[in-house]
């Protein structure tokens, strides 16, 4: 293409739905929704470098969960650019946990690749291709999502503190997820898959039962979930109360109206 060999490093946030709504489904049977969402503090970080060939590799660094680099949405994105990439990643937001890492993680692909390579495509019709989250990742603010994810509308809500718990349990896919829901009588008050986790996992509903006092969420369609922090005393108390719960990791997070990636 006719540039030197480059390379950007790339901060990749984690999201919090701070409210999701399943509205209903289109004619080809995907679910629509209404979602209100914020960037988290906690993210991956991504060193993606142009090659002069096509190929494209994918490095996690030591010690860390990896996966067929076919299989990863990171791989699907820079194939969709058309150009080559060497991807070394940092990963710190759990996997499969409903915190939208892998859409996160496609969407700085997109966004370096068009950087690096000078590209005139257009990011947004390509993350389509790739998910329903990645439309929200390709632009760094808050926004109210609707439709089957894609369409996007800026916002400014509260920055506040959570206390991040991910439970050590393996999540139906969110397809199962949606499946569950569409055989549900009752719906949430702020997320419609709260009483999805509850109904279909007995540790999902001890641990919503035993921080019932300080309003739990999911922060998506996985089992990550939140409680509002207020200090170190309740921050202590909560891991005291759920000592007996296998967690991956309770840690304090923030949410953020804007980020810059």
């Amino acid at each position: 293409m006719g540039i030197a060999k480059a390379r950007l490093i790339c901060k990749s946030y984690a999201k919090i739905n701070l409210r999701l709504k399943i509205t209903g489904k289109t004619e080809q049977g995907y679910h629509t929704i209404q979602s209100q969402l914020q960037y988290l503090s906690i993210y991956d970080t991504i060193t993606i470098a142009t090659r002069h060939d096509k190929k494209i590799t994918i490095t996690y660094q030591a010690n860390q969960p990896t996966k067929n680099p076919r299989h990863d949405l990171m791989f699907k994105a820079a194939k969709l650019m058309g150009v080559g990439a060497d991807i070394l990643i940092n990963k710190k937001i759990p996997i499969k946990a409903g915190l939208g890492g892998g859409s996160s993680n496609a969407a700085m692909v997109v966004l370096a690749l068009i950087k690096l390579y000078r590209l005139r495509k257009s990011s947004l019709s390509l993350a389509k291709q790739l998910g329903s989250d990645v439309s929200f990742f390709l632009q760094p603010y808050a926004a109210t999502v609707s439709g089957t994810g894609t369409r996007l509308t800026k916002r400014t809500f509260p920055q506040k503190k959570y206390i991040l718990i991910v439970p050590k349990i393996k999540k139906p896919s969110t397809k199962k997820m949606y499946s569950y829901f569409d055989q549900m009588p009752t719906h949430s008050d702020k997320n419609d898959f709260d009483l999805v986790a509850c109904r279909i996992n007995p540790t999902m509903r001890n641990l919503f039962h035993i921080l019932a006092p300080y309003q739990p969420m999911l922060c998506g369609s996985g089992f990550a979930t939140v409680v509002q922090y207020k200090n170190s005393k309740q921050l202590s108390t909560v891991k005291r109360l759920i000592k007996n719960i296998p967690t991956h990791s309770i840690c304090v997070v923030k949410s953020y109206n804007k980020v810059i990636h």
